[in-house]
C-alpha cells in the first residue's frame, strides 16, 4: 500500500492553485479583479441599490493538460512549471469569457449598454459611457477609473480623440464629471451602514 501525505498534497494542491490563478491574471481583465475562494454553495447573491436581489449561479471551467510521467519524476522543477503555463492561458481565456458574458446579461438588465450603432467612437459615447457607471474614490480622493477593453481599432480611436485640438474643452469636461461623481460617492459613503 502507498503511503499518503495529506498535509503536503493540501499544499501542493494550493500551491498549484494559486501558481495558475497567478499566471492566469498577470496579463489579463480579470487578474485586476479582486477575488476570493469559496468552498461551498452552489452560487452567491447580490442585492442591488433598489433592493433587489440577484441570484447568481457559480460557473465551472476545466482545462486538460497532459504531462509525461519523466518530466514529473526526473525533470527540473522549472519544466515542470513551465508546463503548468499553457493550462493556465486556457483559464485565464475562460474566466474572461464569462466575465464578458456576466458583464453583457447585467448591462443588458440594467439598460446600461452604450453602443456607437457601427459608427467609430466619440468623446460623446466616452462620456455617455462614465456618466452611467459608478465610479470609485481612492483615501486620497483620486478616481478609481473603470478599465476598458477594446479591440486595437478602438484604441487606436481614442488615442486619436486625446490628441484632438478641443482636448482642453474635454478635459474640463471630464473634471466637471469627476467633481460630480466623486459628490455622489461621498453622499453613498455617507449613507453606508457599517457592521461590526
Amino acid at each position: 500500500m502507498q503511503k499518503r501525505f495529506p498535509k503536503l498534497e493540501t499544499e501542493i494542491d494550493d500551491a498549484f492553485v494559486a501558481f495558475v490563478s497567478n499566471s492566469a491574471g498577470q496579463n489579463s481583465v480579470v487578474g485586476q479583479i479582486r477575488s476570493h475562494r469559496l468552498f461551498e454553495g452552489s452560487g452567491s447573491s447580490i442585492v442591488r441599490e433598489n433592493e433587489l436581489r440577484e441570484e447568481t449561479e457559480f460557473h465551472s471551467f476545466s482545462s486538460e493538460l497532459k504531462i509525461d510521467t519523466k518530466v514529473i519524476l526526473y525533470g527540473r522543477l522549472s519544466d515542470l512549471i513551465e508546463t503548468f503555463r499553457p493550462l493556465a492561458m486556457q483559464m485565464a481565456s475562460e474566466k474572461e469569457r464569462m466575465l464578458f458574458e456576466v458583464m453583457r446579461n447585467a448591462t443588458e438588465k440594467t439598460g446600461n449598454i452604450v453602443s456607437a450603432e457601427g459608427k467609430p467612437i466619440s468623446i460623446e459615447k466616452i462620456f455617455e459611457v462614465l456618466e452611467k457607471i459608478q465610479i470609485e474614490f481612492d483615501q486620497n480622493g483620486q478616481p478609481r477609473m473603470p478599465t476598458m477593453v477594446v479591440g486595437s481599432e478602438i484604441a487606436a480611436q481614442i488615442e486619436k480623440m486625446m490628441d484632438d485640438s478641443t482636448a482642453d474643452d474635454h478635459q474640463k469636461r471630464f473634471d466637471n464629471l469627476i467633481q460630480r461623481k466623486k459628490a455622489e460617492w461621498l453622499a453613498r459613503e455617507a449613507d453606508r451602514t457599517l457592521v461590526g
